[in-house]
């Protein structure tokens, strides 16, 4: 693994705990999501580069924090 695997991996698994991401989220409404966690230019590449295939929030009924998502690379 290389050093931009590893920012991409990274930068994807912060993005993954963004509230409110919803299924197929991508483009515009992707960024504007990940802008409150993240800077303007990494939720700009984000969207350009990704979609929101599944999203999955554990939320604080269970405990535990887990939040899964599956990206596909545009």
């Amino acid at each position: 693994m290389n050093m931009h695997d590893v920012f991409i991996n990274t930068i994807l698994a912060d993005a993954a705990y963004v509230g409110n991401l919803a299924d197929n989220l991508t483009g515009d409404p992707l960024k504007k999501a990940l802008e409150n966690q993240m800077t303007p230019v990494l939720a700009e590449f984000i969207s350009n580069e990704f979609t929101v295939i599944r999203h999955l929030e554990s939320g604080d009924i269970l405990g535990s924090g887990f939040d899964g998502t599956m990206w596909k690379n545009s």
